[in-house]
């Protein structure tokens, strides 16, 4: 039995309509005139994504490079596990072999990132006592006065005797 599907070559976007037909050892895939294209060895066979009910069928072959056959409906599946069932480990394509969609395994990065920022959400406060006995007086001396400098930069600052009694002022409410 013949089953349609078009073949990409993988060198451009071009999807030719073919039909593909199952025998021993190989499937061969044949044009919309007829002509024989290719064949392909069951030896090297693989499904190019995970398969979903509705979903077309997507084979690659490992000796064709980039070249994709698809199928719209996943027939053929039953046919390749009926002409070459034993090569594939006894039901390989009825298993699916699982590959992660890249939208899943952003999903997973994401999640991992978000229990990441989390831990150290919570564990930030508790650390930072302990912590700041490790940071010499010398260093939190220059950090200070770079962000200082970054802060100041375009701004002059008030040297007037009204603006130091008022900074006088603010520094004894705040230290109170």
């Amino acid at each position: 039995m013949r089953f349609e599907a078009f073949y990409s070559d993988g060198k451009t976007a071009a999807r030719r309509p073919v039909s593909a037909l199952p025998g021993a050892g190989r499937l061969a895939i044949y044009s919309a005139e007829g002509d024989l294209l290719d064949e392909w060895l069951y030896e090297g066979l693989d499904l190019a994504e995970e398969v979903y009910r509705g979903q077309p069928v997507r084979l690659t072959h490992r000796a064709r490079g980039d070249a994709v056959l698809t199928f719209e409906g996943g027939e053929i599946l039953s046919a390749l596990e009926r002409f070459a069932g034993g090569r594939f480990g006894g039901g390989r394509f009825g298993r699916r072999r699982r590959i992660r969609s890249p939208m899943a395994l952003g999903l997973f990065s994401v999640a991992g990132l978000i229990a990441v920022v989390g831990g150290l959400a919570l564990a930030l406060p508790v650390l930072v006592g302990p912590l700041t006995f490790l940071v010499p007086p010398e260093w939190e001396q220059a950090v200070g006065e770079r962000v200082i400098g970054q802060l100041a930069k375009g701004h002059p600052f008030c040297e007037g005797e009204a603006g130091i009694a008022a900074l006088r002022a603010l520094t004894a409410r705040l230290t109170s």
